[in-house]
């Protein structure tokens, strides 16, 4: 609903006029905003996977373990972590350190009826240069090599791994039982059983 809402909007806007039309304040936070919903999203997975775990490993602990505070304090950590990992770096400039950190001025043109704005100073990572030679207004994520791994170590390759190794877990329980089940349908001496009910 987040990424429908705030995200994808202004990035359907950013496409089709080639510039980002909107308020430039707005930019950063909805950059942040665009981060925040990628890394909730797959923390929220991982969460999911976590709860499925505990259901499938112990089910008549399941009610005792996963109470309602339990659930609303995983939700609210997955999407604390989500915002911590998006607002604090790009507010601190975390993601541009070294590289796009000088400030320009907004082209008036470039702003239509919001003329101003040109007084306002942005990093020059925010511009880039149009076919017809002038600076334009673009609201891109351009981020350093250490922020990219640190990021996406922290927000998508450590839940992938936890979701992979949770579900494989889940899935050799399932099978184990499925075993369980079995046995007891199907004893393996059925005569046996047969037998002792003619006696």
């Amino acid at each position: 609903l987040m990424v429908a809402l705030v995200v994808m909007p202004p990035a359907m806007l950013n496409v089709l006029c080639g510039s980002w039309v909107l308020w430039p304040a707005f930019c950063p936070v909805w950059l942040c905003f665009d981060v925040m919903c990628c890394s909730a999203s797959i923390l929220n997975l991982c969460v999911i996977s976590l709860d499925r775990y505990l259901f499938i490993i112990s089910p008549l602990r399941y009610k005792q373990r996963m109470t309602p505070p339990r659930a609303l304090l995983l939700v609210g950590a997955a999407w604390s972590l989500a915002a911590l990992a998006s607002f604090f770096p790009i507010k601190m400039n975390w993601h541009s350190l070294g590289h796009g950190d000088e400030y320009s001025l907004i082209p008036q043109v470039s702003l239509g009826n919001i003329s101003f704005f040109h007084e306002k100073q942005y990093p020059d990572s925010y511009f880039q240069q149009s076919p017809m030679g002038a600076a334009s207004f673009q609201c891109r994520l351009r981020v350093t090599l250490p922020f990219a791994l640190v990021a996406s170590v922290l927000t998508f390759f450590l839940p992938s791994s936890a979701i992979c190794f949770t579900y494989c877990r889940i899935l050799l329980a399932a099978r184990r039982q499925a075993k369980r089940v079995a046995a007891l349908s199907h004893p393996p001496h059925p005569h046996l059983f047969l037998g002792s009910a003619r006696a």
